[in-house]
């Protein structure tokens, strides 16, 4: 999108009871208000150039293999539950 660098190029008409003078000041008020809107005029913004410093995103992934020892064998926790399940019903 992007940002006029001046009034001269940007229209508004009436809208919602709002006359093109009252959009034009709440526009420019909000503009100027914005720190990175304010720095950019007469440029198009990047996406989300406005939280972008503040937005990290960091993918881990930790894994842990949990082993169990029954009748001197060392079983992975699949088959460490099968055995499990085993003696149970036995």
């Amino acid at each position: 999108m992007y940002i006029p660098s001046s009034a001269d190029e940007i229209a508004f008409a009436t809208y919602n009871g709002m006359t093109p003078e009252e959009q034009r000041n709440a526009f420019w008020e909000y503009v100027n208000d914005n720190e990175y809107l304010s720095e950019h005029k007469g440029q198009y913004a990047e996406r989300y150039g406005h939280v972008q410093p503040w937005i990290h995103r960091f993918d881990a992934k930790l894994l842990q293999d949990i082993f169990a020892t029954l009748e001197q064998i060392r079983n992975t926790p699949c088959s460490s539950a099968l055995t499990s399940l085993m003696w149970v019903i036995s």
